[in-house]
Order: structure tokens, then sequence, then C-alpha cells
């Protein structure tokens, strides 16, 4: 049996590291602790068997302690959060109404007027699902790891896809920058710390000298730029699921657009031929050298062995 799992990810946690970085963080919680690091803050966004979408903001963490201030104000335009009863921004509860979705703008002039660049990383799960059965080693049965779970699938492609293409950030980023990923609290979180030493030992060192601290997740409470990726996450994968993914690029939010022109976006996105070529690319590089891997919608031969 071949196992995915055991080529994705892996970590061994330093405390003094984890917590080395807070500017994120509400203004009441963060205090004075500033670090001029570019922090990046990611949430997710899907459909049940559809779309789904990983995304978010970088900046630097003193934008990110400017950013929250303004933020925490607007707020109670906001919603209620059930169990606390404060407030906070949550998109898919802003989209229930017009009223709600009107105040949307505003939160978004905060993120435009603070973040130096935004990423996204979408694919259709149903696609995943079909690559997957498309892939046929004569006598090996495959274990598919971290490719069952969305999510994780999600993190390895966005990890993989900032650092190897890092030059098309290169308006908002020096290349030589290291960057630390903030993700909202997640289940997945103890498969990442489990694996990441060993998806750093995996990465070439042109790549490993871009990362920064080992991914965090935190509560979007506490640390207000996961809500501002709350709301890109959302709005990615409506553009998605609508099929006009480029108005992306002009942040077209149907009743207005984005003031800021030159705000950098990249996004990627895995149809079904692709996510067969990266799985069957992947898996070479854990097979021994001359065993073969089928597509079997191009294959008679592996379509009859399975």
């Amino acid at each position: 049996m071949i196992s995915i799992s055991n080529h994705i990810l892996g970590m061994s946690l330093s405390q003094d590291r984890i917590w080395a970085q807070v500017c994120g963080m509400a203004p009441e919680m963060a205090g004075k602790r500033l670090f001029m690091v570019l922090q990046a803050y990611i949430d997710d966004s899907y459909n049940a068997d559809g779309v789904f979408v990983l995304a978010g903001h970088i900046s630097s963490a003193e934008s990110w302690a400017s950013f929250a201030k303004e933020w925490e104000k607007l707020l109670p335009y906001g919603t209620l959060a059930p169990k606390s009863n404060k407030y906070h921004f949550k998109m898919n509860e802003m989209a229930i109404n017009k009223e709600r979705m009107s105040r949307v703008q505003a939160f978004y002039r905060v993120i435009e007027d603070h973040v130096q660049c935004s990423i996204a990383c979408s694919y259709n799960m149903k696609d995943l699902e079909k690559a997957k059965n498309r892939i046929f080693v004569p006598g090996l049965a495959i274990d598919w790891g971290f490719l069952n779970n969305p999510f994780l699938f999600a993190f390895r492609a966005l990890m993989d896809m900032f650092h190897t293409r890092k030059e098309e950030f290169i308006k908002a980023i020096q290349l030589d920058q290291k960057v630390d990923f903030y993700f909202d609290n997640q289940t997945e979180k103890k498969f990442v710390y489990k694996f990441w030493d060993s998806y750093m030992n995996e990465r070439p060192e042109t790549c490993r000298k871009y990362f920064g601290i080992v991914p965090r997740f935190e509560d979007d409470k506490e640390f207000l730029p996961l809500q501002a990726a709350d709301l890109w996450a959302w709005w990615v994968r409506k553009w998605v699921e609508e099929g006009k993914p480029e108005k992306m690029e002009d942040c077209d939010f149907g009743g207005w657009k984005a003031k800021r022109k030159n705000h950098p976006k990249i996004h990627i996105s895995f149809n079904e031929d692709e996510l067969v070529t990266g799985i069957i690319g992947m898996m070479r590089n854990m097979l021994e050298p001359g065993r073969i891997i089928y597509d079997v919608r191009f294959s008679s031969l592996a379509a009859q062995s399975s």
C-alpha cells in the first residue's frame, strides 16, 4: 500500500515561536507588540460536494495592527456571535439579506486600505473524487490520506502555490521576505502539526527560505484579520461558482467595486485533468523508478485490470 499522508506535512512545535507574533489580534489583546513581519490570514468557504476555497490576504504585522483597530470599530455593523453575544463579521451571515449585504462594502474598504495582496486556491470536490478514480497502479492499494480531506488538499495546494509562484507577488512582497500563515481554527491542525517537518524537508532550499513560523490556527474573534479572510473566501467561491472568476481581479461585488486598482491578487484553480496530473506527479516521487501509473481515462489496460 502507498500512503499519501506520509508525504505531505509535519512539525515539532516550539512554544516561544508559536506565540511570538500577535499583531493580528484585537487591539485590546495585542497591546504594543508590533513586529515587522509579513503575515497571511486564510479562511475557507465551501459547499458540500461543490467548490472548496482557501483564501485571504497578506500584509505586514504593523499594517494588520492598524487594520484591527479600524475593523473593530465596524464590528457593531456585523452580526452577533451566538455563543459569545459579541459582534463579529461572518460573510455567510451578512449574505442573508440585502440590508446586511449593504454593510459589507464598509468592511471591504478597510481591507483594501491595509492589505498588500490577496491569494486564493479553489477546486471542485467532485473533480477531486473523479481524479482519484482515474488513477490506477497495478498491484498497489492506494491510501489517499490527506486527499480525502478537502481542507488538507487545499492547504497543500496553497502552500505549494505560494512558495513556487512567489515571483507573481513581486509588486507587493520582496522575494526574500518570509511570510507567516494564520488559519481559522480547524480540526485538521493536528495533522498539519504532525507532518509539517516532513513537508518542509521535502521542499527545495529555494522554497524553504520563504517559510516563516509553523502555520498557526487561531480564533477569528481574537485574530481579526481572519474575519477579513472569511469575506474574501466567500466572494471567491461565489465568483468561481458563477463561472466568472475574472470578477476577482476587478473585485466586482455587484453594486460596487474596489477603489484600489493596484491591489495584486493571485488565484490558483484546478480542473479534473489538472488534478490528475498533479496527483500522478506527486505519486511518482513516492514510488520506485519505472513503476507505471495509469490514467484509466486513456488506458484500456488499466480499465481491464481494475
